[in-house]
């Protein structure tokens, strides 16, 4: 198989990722269950105590976490999206679910895997990309031009993932307090 060809298939693997990351997105907006039990695990937090869940399907609405009671058994909740603010977004929001079992519970938090996919699918095509510029004799250094494509994902994830890291369990402590409050 020759370059031309991996490039193309990471392309089509890269446009099918950022047509799932929408509907992931959509079903964040939405609290599709299976858009919050699926991604990337990046929190796994164990809660001691177990708030008492009411109204089951009740959505949380608040300044900072959007939620809703899925089951008496889980609790799904983002932090909040507002399309027109001074807030930095990054491609790796972060959904999470608290799962109860018994008296304890344990927060999970996931980023999307549409986002996750294009990242490494445009990172695969990237270095494609620079090792065709070699083979077609350009004035590209290569070596440069794929460590600078990974150097700008490097970056971006070192960058996002603390923010959304924050944002999450600021997200969760008022999640909690509210559940503990209703309880």
């Amino acid at each position: 198989m020759t370059l031309a060809a991996f490039f193309g298939a990471a392309w089509a693997i890269g446009v099918a990722s950022w047509f799932f990351a929408i509907v992931e997105t959509i079903g964040m907006w939405r609290f599709w269950p299976w858009v919050y039990r699926s991604g990337l695990k990046i929190v796994d937090e164990s809660i001691p105590n177990r708030p008492v869940l009411s109204q089951l399907g009740a959505a949380i609405d608040l300044p900072s976490v959007k939620g809703q009671i899925e089951s008496d058994q889980e609790v799904f909740f983002r932090v909040p999206f507002q399309l027109f603010s001074f807030k930095l977004h990054t491609p790796f929001p972060i959904k999470g679910s608290v799962i109860f079992s018994g008296n304890s519970a344990r927060l999970v938090g996931r980023v999307p895997i549409g986002t996750v996919a294009f990242i490494a699918t445009w990172l695969v095509a990237w270095t494609i990309g620079g090792f065709m510029a070699v083979n077609t004799n350009t004035t590209i250094d290569a070596t440069s031009f794929v460590l600078g494509g990974w150097a700008f994902v490097a970056a971006m994830v070192a960058i996002s993932l603390p923010i959304e890291l924050h944002r999450i369990r600021k997200a969760r402590d008022a999640l909690l307090l509210h559940l503990f409050k209703a309880a």
